[in-house]
């Protein structure tokens, strides 16, 4: 039995992971800032890009998307991987 990531799938993870390389940790002057505040501008950045809070309608802060495990769990991986905050909860 087969267990790996269709094609589909493996591309999202490259998605993911390439946003992370480039958004965590933060660069320049966003670096000095207070632990809590870095974690709350990459979040921001991540909802925006349709990383986090993906079920949550926009109009309460989150990026609406359908419901998707796999996404779900491939996000999870990439996160923790970079070390990245993600929501409370996760």
């Amino acid at each position: 039995m087969d267990l790996s990531y269709s094609p589909k799938y493996e591309a999202f993870r490259a998605e993911v992971a390439a946003f992370l390389v480039a958004s965590w940790p933060l660069q320049g002057k966003e670096a000095e800032l207070a632990g809590d505040h870095k974690a709350s501008v990459f979040r921001g950045r991540a909802i925006e890009a349709g990383y986090l809070a993906r079920s949550v309608p926009k109009r309460y802060g989150g990026s609406e998307q359908a419901a998707d495990v796999l996404k779900a769990q491939i996000i999870r991986e990439e996160f923790f991987r970079a070390r990245a905050p993600a929501l409370a909860g996760w």
